[in-house]
């Protein structure tokens, strides 16, 4: 386990018992039990990020709009994998090593949806685009035109 949480802070107890912190949240973990996955924090609800794909696509600026597909393939894989830990020990372990590593990579792409906003001066307010990058997008497309 070290190996795949390492720089996540992993700190062994007593017993069998593993103490681990996976980004804000800490888990609780005996191999006696079904792990207790913490739930999957969300900066941007899901019609947040339609807005900015929205904005994104039509001023064609794939950037954010391939960041916000990635967040939402995360949930949805966290949510596959939460549905799926009922099965076998191997299954439980495989659907948790699988819905943590989800959780790690959601809590990054939003970070980075969050940086990529903010340099490019979006309204984090109303998620628009701000005009000056609207204008550039447009412009280089008349330039296109010609």
């Amino acid at each position: 386990m070290a190996g795949w949480m390492a720089g996540y802070g992993d700190y062994k107890g007593r017993s069998n018992t593993t103490f681990m912190r996976v980004g804000a949240a800490d888990t609780l973990r005996t191999s006696s039990s079904l792990s207790l996955l913490p739930a999957m924090n969300q900066t941007y609800a899901d019609n947040q990020l339609v807005r900015i794909r929205e904005q994104a696509a039509l001023y064609m600026c794939a950037c954010p709009a391939q960041v916000c597909a990635s967040v939402v393939s995360m949930r949805k894989l966290f949510e596959y994998q939460m549905r799926c830990l009922d099965a076998t020990d191997t299954d439980r372990a495989v659907h948790e090593r699988i819905a943590t590593a989800a959780t790690l990579a959601h809590a990054e792409l939003e970070r980075c949806l969050t940086d990529i906003l903010h340099l490019e001066g979006w309204d984090m307010e109303t998620l628009e685009m701000p005009p000056q990058l609207q204008k550039r997008l447009l412009d280089s497309i008349d330039k296109c035109d010609v």
